[in-house]
Formats: structure tokens, C-alpha cells, sequence
């Protein structure tokens, strides 16, 4: 099978373009899956491999989003808000 973004695994680790194009995979990896098993030319397609294949790509996915310090729904940012009197510009 030829897949899109599978070069995801090029890309510098740590960064949030390499965690885009992963999950961009993970995406495209999905959509094949949700066709389930079929026959074409007389030939069976099973997508055991590619399940497994996907549930390793997830796996990764929350090691990529850990590196790439991408929100995960578990993080808390805290904003510090100054208030600014008019005619100032700032701190």
C-alpha cells in the first residue's frame, strides 16, 4: 500500500510539523481500515496488519504529542494578564 504521509517519520523529531503529518497517517490509515476485509480479482484482503500497524501509529502519536509539548487535554497553561492604564504601552 502507498500511503501520503508516511514520511512523517523524516520530519525533525520533536516538532509539531513531524506530530501533523503523524496523525495526517494516522488519518489516512483509518479511512483504508474502515473498508474492512474484501475481494478483488479473486484475491482476499485482510486488514489484520494494517490494524495493527494503526494501533502502533497511535501508540506513537502520544509519544510525538509529549515531544512536541502539543496540548493533550491533560496540561494546564497559566497566563499571567497585566492591565495596561491608558496612554502606556505595556511593561
Amino acid at each position: 500500500m502507498a500511503w501520503t504521509y508516511s514520511d512523517w517519520i523524516t520530519l525533525d523529531e520533536g516538532s509539531t510539523a513531524r506530530l501533523a503529518q503523524l496523525r495526517l497517517h494516522i488519518k489516512e490509515v483509518s479511512d483504508k481500515i474502515s473498508g474492512g476485509s474484501y475481494t478483488t480479482e479473486g484475491k482476499s484482503h485482510d486488514f489484520d496488519s494494517v490494524q495493527k500497524y494503526l494501533d502502533r501509529l497511535l501508540a506513537l502519536e502520544k509519544d510525538e504529542a509529549a515531544a512536541a509539548g502539543a496540548a493533550t487535554g491533560d496540561q494546564t497553561v497559566f497566563v499571567r494578564v497585566v492591565p495596561i492604564r491608558p496612554g502606556e504601552t505595556g511593561p
